[in-house]
Parts: C-alpha cells; structure tokens; sequence
C-alpha cells in the first residue's frame, strides 16, 4: 500500500518510507531458515501422504483443499515470494510462474471432476524435488 500510494499532502519523510516499502517489496520475504523450510517440507509431505491414501470422498476433498493452498505457500516461500490467501495465492503463484500456475489449477480440476489425483501427487512431488523431495525420515519437531 505504500510503496503505490499517493497523498494529498506531502510530508518530509514521505519519500524515504516510500523508498524503504518499494525495497523491501522488491527483496521479498525473509528467506527460510534450514528448520523453516523443512518443517514446511515435511508437513507438505505429511498432507499429500494423507491425499494419496484416502478412500473417502469427503476426506479427499478436505484434504485436496488443504494441498492447495498449502503447495502454493511452499512454492512462493522456498522461492522467497510473497503469498497471498484464497484467490490471491493462485495470483501471486502465476505472477511467481505461469507454468506452475497453469498446472496447479488443472491437476486439481481433474482431481475434483474425476477423482484422479495422479497429476495432484506429481505436481506437488514436483514441487519438493528441488528442496529434496518429500520429508519423513529423521525430522522431529523441537528436538535437535
């Protein structure tokens, strides 16, 4: 909001806010630490194992929903990217890469149109594989 807004009075300091807003939208957000990001590697795994097993339809459904927003807030943090929430996120994933973008909308369409969830789990399969694929074996939560 600041670093597009205008005003109808100016002030000194205006600029210089101004400029710091503009900076830091430009650096992006903080970059993840090493336990930031596996911690959001495993809980990404732990929902698509859940999406892969499920036999219930509701359960899917709730699951599938709670894979899409979370794979694109994976995407957009471990790439250093703002998120956004509901609509925002798939705008923000598009901006982010198109391609992802395209394919994300469409593997879930399928998902909830067919039941097929082959393109959903490679998808986010493939999300993981530049941070070193899915994350179970030796993560443990506040013990180091």
């Amino acid at each position: 909001m600041i670093a597009d807004s205008w005003t109808i009075d100016d002030h000194p300091n205006l600029a210089s806010i101004r400029q710091e807003a503009v900076q830091q939208l430009a650096d992006g957000p903080v970059v993840w630490t090493t336990s930031e990001q596996e911690r959001a590697r495993y809980f990404l795994s732990d929902v698509l194992d859940d999406f892969e097993s499920v036999t219930n339809r509701a359960e899917g459904l709730a699951i599938a929903s709670r894979l899409y927003e979370q794979s694109i807030e994976f995407v957009l943090r471990a790439n250093r990217r703002f998120i956004g929430q509901g609509k925002w996120a798939i705008r923000a994933l598009a901006e982010f890469d198109e391609d992802y973008a395209s394919r994300h909308t469409l593997a879930f369409e399928l998902y909830y149109q067919s039941d097929d969830r082959r393109e959903v789990v490679a998808l986010v399969d493939d999300y993981l594989a530049p941070f070193g694929g899915r994350y179970f074996d030796g993560f443990t939560l506040g013990k180091r």
